[in-house]
């Protein structure tokens, strides 16, 4: 049971400013409260067992339900400060920002690969896989 809510109801997992929360959809009790990097907008992904976030320059992944933290590192890219893109597929997470495309283990957050595309261009970023695509906005890459 998790705040008089119901053990298998989900939890809502909510990127406010800095923080990220999850709340209990039976009562809106907060379960889990953590610290983002900055106050800038966040990318949240919930797959699985997992909740993948990036801010700014940093990626973190949390385990999903309980909010458990499995990986916080700084992202290899080139300090580019807008949102990014963020796809999901499997168990990998595939982030572009800046012109610079990245692939990360879900698992344990490790870097799988990392491509810096000079003179390709900086700014938004569209990723697709079969069947699943993320496409771009004005602001950044959504």
């Amino acid at each position: 049971m998790r705040n008089n809510g119901k053990a298998n109801d989900p939890v809502l997992v909510v990127a406010l400013g800095p923080k990220l929360l999850g709340l209990d959809t039976s009562t809106g009790a907060v379960i889990f409260e953590h610290k983002l990097s900055t106050h800038t907008t966040a990318r949240i992904r919930v797959h699985d067992d997992r909740i993948i976030v990036q801010h700014r320059l940093i990626l973190s992944i949390f385990r999903y339900p309980d909010g458990a933290v499995i990986s916080q590192w700084k992202l290899p890219f080139k300090g580019w400060t807008h949102a990014g893109t963020l796809l999901i597929r499997g168990r990998r997470a595939f982030l572009a920002c800046g012109g610079e495309v990245a692939a990360v283990s879900i698992d344990d957050g490790m870097l799988l690969w990392h491509q810096p595309l000079p003179r390709r261009g900086v700014y938004n970023a569209a990723l697709g896989l079969p069947g699943l695509e993320e496409q771009a906005d004005l602001i950044g890459s959504n």
